[in-house]
């Protein structure tokens, strides 16, 4: 089988700094529908976190994540979870239609929540979710990977914060992904259990053009869906275009689709060009095709000419530590109470005009 994102885990040769010792900050997971998790969990024991105890219903599953992380305790519920005052996060990868009612749930119980992607897939989830962030100062975070956990994203965040390429004046980015069908449980193209392919894919890019052009809100321009090429499953879209306008003025474009060859030794081909007012970036993902398969390359152009840097290995992964310690003093320094859950927030609007047909 062909590699497709579920079995991507990112890496770095750059160890994580820890911020905790053994037992000091305990998480738990909830869930184990999607091999996210294992990118998430990676990024929290690597900031020196401990996990305790984990919740899935299916056996098999729990049985290959119990020979993976063997000090980690089976519990038969998700409430021994919540009432663990040991644990003070959770993971959320459970079935994304019932994902934000937990989140929920775990927010009023006071733990953070790390939830996979999508968040949620309603408006209305998002208010209820919303509210409850306000009601409790709880922290809300979703595993945006395709940022925190890349080292070629984060070192073009840093050329952008550090001036280099002037004044950020448009996005563009693309997230081709490998579909693997065959491999896809029934309810994947299911959009109301799964979410369209903007929001399940597009929340990645939404994410970045928030972070790459300092928004932290953005109108709707212009978004579409079809499904193309996958007439037997009819509540599928396969294709997904956005158009986005941030507050501050500068547009971005979106596009998503499930159209990865076999022949890509990726599992998508991501891309990304910030283009400022005195140069642009172009970050390819995760392979710089016919050149290098491996992942986080970054091109600069700017006043003093042509520059490449391959990012991995550069950086590490400091957010989850940064996320850790917010946690623990009740702080938002690594990334805004409400950034996460107004990215969210934008590509469910995106999916709702696209649904309409508007342009």
């Amino acid at each position: 089988m062909k590699q497709d994102g579920r079995s991507f885990l990112p890496s770095s040769k750059l160890v994580s700094e820890k911020v905790v010792s053994p037992g000091q900050f305990c998480f738990a997971v909830a869930g184990l529908v999607h091999g996210h998790v294992f990118g998430m969990i990676s990024g929290f024991l690597g900031c020196g976190a401990t996990l305790k105890s984990f919740f899935d219903d299916d056996d098999e599953r729990a049985k290959d994540f119990m020979s993976r992380y063997p000090s980690a305790k089976r519990v038969s519920s998700l409430e021994e979870i919540k009432n663990d005052p040991e644990i003070k996060l959770v993971l959320n990868c459970i079935r994304p239609d019932v994902r934000a009612a937990l989140s929920v749930s775990l927010l009023k119980a006071g733990k953070a929540v790390f939830s996979d992607k999508p968040g949620f897939l309603t408006l209305r989830q998002f208010e209820v979710l919303d509210k409850v962030v306000d009601e409790t100062n709880g922290h809300y975070c979703i595993y945006f990977s395709e940022r925190f956990h890349a080292e070629g994203p984060m070192l073009a965040q840093k050329f952008i914060n550090e001036g280099r390429i002037g004044k950020v004046n448009h996005y563009t980015g693309t997230g081709p992904h490998r579909l693997n069908a065959q491999t896809r449980p029934w309810w994947f193209f299911e959009s109301g259990i799964n979410g369209s392919i903007i929001i399940d894919l597009g929340c990645h890019l939404v994410e970045q053009f928030l972070s790459n052009t300092s928004n932290r809100n953005a109108s709707v321009v212009y978004a579409s869906m079809s499904n193309r090429s996958n007439p037997k499953h009819p509540d599928f879209f396969d294709t997904g275009d956005i158009v986005l306008r941030g507050d501050n003025g500068v547009d971005g474009y979106i596009h998503v689709d499930w159209f990865t060859p076999d022949g890509l030794s990726s599992w998508g081909d991501g891309r990304t060009v910030i283009t400022g007012d005195k140069g642009y970036i172009e970050v390819r993902r995760y392979i710089d095709i016919t050149r290098d398969t491996g992942p986080n390359h970054v091109f600069l152009v700017d006043e003093e000419g042509e520059k490449y840097f391959n990012a991995s290995d550069s950086l590490g992964f400091p957010f989850f530590g940064e996320y850790v310690i917010d946690c623990m003093n009740g702080t938002f320094e690594a990334i805004g109470k409400k950034d996460c859950l107004n990215a969210m927030r934008i590509a469910v609007e995106a999916d709702a005009v696209a649904r309409k047909g508007f342009l």
